[in-house]
């Protein structure tokens, strides 16, 4: 079974800057550096669907 394609597009971090990296991190598997990078250049698509 193919699992559904998904995109992840955060448009800001909020109060929760410290979860959305660490979701990030989950998702794309980056290192700490570049989640924290890729979260302050949003919105920015982090996954795209497959």
């Amino acid at each position: 079974m193919e699992e559904p394609g998904f995109r992840v597009l955060p448009t800001e971090s909020g109060d929760q800057k410290t979860e959305a990296i660490r979701a990030i991190r989950t998702v794309t598997g980056l290192s700490l550096w570049n989640s924290k990078l890729l979260l302050e250049s949003a919105p920015v698509a982090v996954t795209d669907p497959d």
